[in-house]
């Protein structure tokens, strides 16, 4: 379906990832989605030379990829999971987390599965480097689930979380031991910008559970309700 919910661009997530940044979120696929590509968090621009995304890919024998790309005016950074077992399986909750720092080129993310890291040679490969730091992504509007209708996730999405930190290997596997759980992991983790737990149940508005209340819109779809595991 061309469901998702649309947070707009609040200041708080604006370059999210510079000089250290973490992406956190349940997922419950039933495929890798629209194109392949089925977005569970993108912010970018129209023309793709701003900003970042995070999607599934490669679906094969009940599991699949994720894929993490950022957006720059040159050549894009872009890093999938790899080896011969996909990490994300079909039809079970899975948590992933992806840490990053943009302010090198050099840089590379780190993606969690499941509280286990995947680093590049390690079960994460770099498919493109990026050839200059990610430019501003202050304007982009960000989406759950889908970029306003294309791309569109398949599955269930919870406990969607942004922290202006590159989060610790501990911290992560805090997030990935219970949906939509304490949001207190100690000194040094950052701020936490933003919380969605999409626990409402019912309508159409996502409470963003964090001290930065930016409450998303979701479009096409009722919230259908989540309870911890």
């Amino acid at each position: 379906s061309t469901d998702y919910i649309s947070v707009g661009s609040p200041s708080e997530l604006d370059n999210i990832f510079d000089g250290g940044g973490t992406f956190s979120a349940w997922i419950k696929p039933d495929s890798d989605g629209e194109g392949d590509y089925g977005m569970i968090a993108v912010k970018r621009n129209g023309s793709a030379t701003s900003g970042w995304y995070c999607s599934m890919n490669n679906e094969s024998d009940g599991a699949c990829d994720i894929v993490f790309r950022i957006h720059s005016s040159s050549t894009d950074g872009v890093w999938a999971t790899s080896g011969t077992t996909r990490p994300i399986i079909i039809d079970a909750w899975n948590h992933i987390a992806i840490t990053y720092d943009d302010d090198a080129t050099g840089n590379n993310p780190t993606i969690y599965i499941n509280g286990v890291a995947k680093t590049v040679g390690s079960g994460l490969d770099e498919d493109s480097t990026p050839a200059a730091v990610q430019a501003t992504d202050a304007s982009d509007t960000l989406y759950i689930g889908g970029e306003a209708g294309a791309y569109s996730f398949d599955g269930t999405i919870a406990d969607v979380r942004l922290y202006d930190a590159a989060l610790s290997a501990a911290n992560v596997q805090v997030l990935a031991s219970k949906i939509n759980g304490d949001s207190s992991l100690g000194a040094g983790t950052g701020d936490l910008e933003a919380w969605w737990k999409l626990s409402e149940g019912t309508g159409t508005s996502a409470a963003d559970s964090s001290a930065n209340s930016n409450t998303g819109t979701a479009t096409n779809f009722a919230m259908s309700g989540t309870s911890s595991n």
